[in-house]
């Protein structure tokens, strides 16, 4: 063993000129999340096709909308001002921060037409639940069906929401049949209602479109963003959602099978 650790240095010109040759690239590397959900593998063929199929099911009454939410959304404002980018030198701003609380954003979005519905709060409880689900009902344009994929928080299957989805189908609730979660699950899940929910595997978030609208928002409002207040913060993030919603919302194909 100890022979082993006094070997010979190897310069970083034979580094780079072996390299190529046994295929190994040390300075890139790719991450990956394994997903603790027994159920992954069955799952995630019967969420995909949904989305890869709703600009089919769009004429046909029915519509594919997938949601999520952007919790902890810190309210963060600079101690000093942020001095602008000059030629040849770099914006400049400080590293110290002013916390204002957190925000909450729920959206969700219809596959076909690439429209958005948001609610902006400071939790996402299941009041906070019912109240996203109404508002995407209505300001949607209305169809016969609804296919709806959301993650598997918990707050998605509570009496509140399931009362709230009972209006929109022909059959009864029966609150006294839906005090356990399995079985508010299976009335979400029949389908023969109107809105039937489907839920991605754990940790499995990235096989909804709606997930990937939160790589977007980091880059172009978060990330250079300086609110004084939460009222302030929640402003903008409406307006930046309206303008994305008016100017850059399109179908798109969803061509993913599920497989890392």
């Amino acid at each position: 063993m100890r022979d082993a650790l006094h070997t010979d240095a190897i310069s970083r010109s034979s580094i780079w000129r072996l390299r190529p040759d046994v295929d190994r690239k040390p300075h890139k590397r790719a991450s990956w999340l394994h997903s603790p959900d027994e159920d992954c593998a069955a799952k995630a063929p019967t969420i995909c096709p949904l989305e890869a199929q709703a600009l089919d099911s769009y004429p046909q009454g029915r519509r594919v909308i997938c949601g999520d939410a952007k919790t902890g959304l810190h309210v963060l404002a600079r101690t000093a001002p942020t001095n602008p980018a000059q030629p040849g030198r770099r914006a400049r701003r400080a590293h110290a921060s002013l916390r204002h609380g957190t925000r909450v954003l729920i959206h969700s979005l219809a596959v076909a037409t690439g429209q958005r519905a948001w609610t902006i709060g400071r939790t996402r409880t299941a009041t906070a639940c019912v109240a996203h689900l109404h508002q995407a009902y209505h300001r949607l344009p209305r169809m016969t069906r609804y296919a709806w994929g959301l993650d598997n928080f918990n707050t998605h299957w509570s009496l509140d929401v399931c009362r709230g989805g009972a209006r929109w189908c022909t059959g009864p609730l029966a609150p006294q049949k839906r005090q356990k979660g399995p079985q508010r699950r299976t009335f979400w899940r029949d389908p023969s209602h109107r809105p039937v929910l489907h839920c991605p595997p754990q940790h499995g978030s990235w096989l909804t479109q709606a997930a990937w609208f939160f790589g977007v928002l980091p880059r172009r409002l978060l990330a250079r963003g300086s609110c004084p207040s939460a009222k302030d913060c929640a402003r903008r993030l409406e307006r930046f959602v309206k303008d994305d919603n008016a100017r850059h919302a399109h179908p798109s194909r969803w061509t993913s099978t599920g497989e890392p």
